[in-house]
């Protein structure tokens, strides 16, 4: 399970790369982009290599112009990040819907039992 930052990073990463599959992105533009503002750059630096290690892609740093990149080529699990945090939302969803529901027939039988009984 990714944290927040690693979420979103993630989610930079996988727009950045589009259907190309790798890009070439440096930390702060990934910093720019991140929608969690106020993200140290350790964090998100730390946040890159656990998500290579987690396989999501592979981490090349570069040096251009004398700045810090990184070549990003994603793997498999990379590609399929998207969907699986959008399946991820819909069990989220399908979850609190199956409590509001099974309250509510509790809630129901509930007042039946007392009217019956009570």
């Amino acid at each position: 399970m990714l944290n927040k930052i690693e979420k979103s990073v993630m989610s930079v990463i996988f727009e950045k790369c589009g259907n190309d599959g790798a890009c070439l992105i440096s930390l702060q533009e990934i910093k720019v982009l991140l929608k969690t503002q106020g993200v140290s750059v350790d964090k998100i630096k730390s946040a890159l290599y656990s998500l290579e290690l987690d396989d999501y892609y592979e981490l090349i740093p570069c040096d251009k112009n004398g700045e810090d990149y990184y070549c990003i080529n994603l793997n498999k699990k990379g590609y399929s990040f998207k969907r699986d945090s959008e399946q991820a939302k819909r069990s989220f969803v399908y979850k609190i819907f199956i409590a509001v529901l099974t309250a509510f027939i509790t809630f129901v039988v509930g007042r039946l039992l007392f009217a019956l009984f009570g």
